[in-house]
């Protein structure tokens, strides 16, 4: 029996494909994260289309300002 993420955010890299299907699939609400807007709007439909609830963030969370955005998005969403 695997352990459900019902309810858990998860922040994944854009080329962290296969743990955002492996996370969604359990439960958890999936939040790519990358420079490249086009990747990671292609994988957030890929991620909802499976019935998993994603969402974007288009950034370096590495950089000040990206952080701050980052952590205010998620704040307000989740």
């Amino acid at each position: 029996m695997s352990a459900s993420l019902d309810g858990r955010v998860v922040v994944v890299g854009v080329e962290q494909r296969a743990a955002a299907f492996a996370l969604g699939a359990k439960g958890a609400t999936i939040v790519v994260i990358g420079a490249d807007a086009e990747a990671v709007g292609s994988l957030v439909r890929e991620v909802a289309a499976t019935g998993a609830r994603a969402a974007a963030f288009v950034g370096d969370p590495s950089a000040g300002a990206d952080a701050d955005a980052l952590t205010e998005m998620l704040t307000e969403l989740y």
